[in-house]
C-alpha cells in the first residue's frame, strides 16, 4: 500500500473501547477504520493536491473537488 494511503488509513483508524463484562472496567476491544472519515481525508488532500498544483492554472480547482464530495473547507 503506498505510504500516503497508509498514512491516511492512520488518521481514520480509531479504537474501540467496551467494558469488561466482569467488573465493568474499561475494556480495549481493537480498532476500527472510520470509513467516512477515510474518504473525507482522501478528498481533502486531493483538493490540496489540484490547488496547490493544477490550482495555477485553474483557480478554485481544488475546491471544486470538495464541493463536488460535499466536503466543507
Amino acid at each position: 500500500m503506498n505510504e500516503r494511503i497508509r498514512e491516511l488509513k492512520e488518521q481514520a483508524t480509531k479504537e474501540i473501547w467496551g467494558n469488561d463484562p466482569f467488573n465493568g472496567a474499561p475494556s480495549f476491544e481493537g480498532y476500527e477504520l472510520d470509513e467516512e472519515k477515510f474518504a473525507e481525508l482522501i478528498v481533502r488532500k486531493c483538493a490540496k493536491v489540484a490547488n496547490e498544483n493544477v490550482g495555477l492554472f485553474t483557480p478554485g480547482c481544488g475546491n471544486s473537488v470538495l464541493e463536488h464530495f460535499g466536503v466543507e473547507e
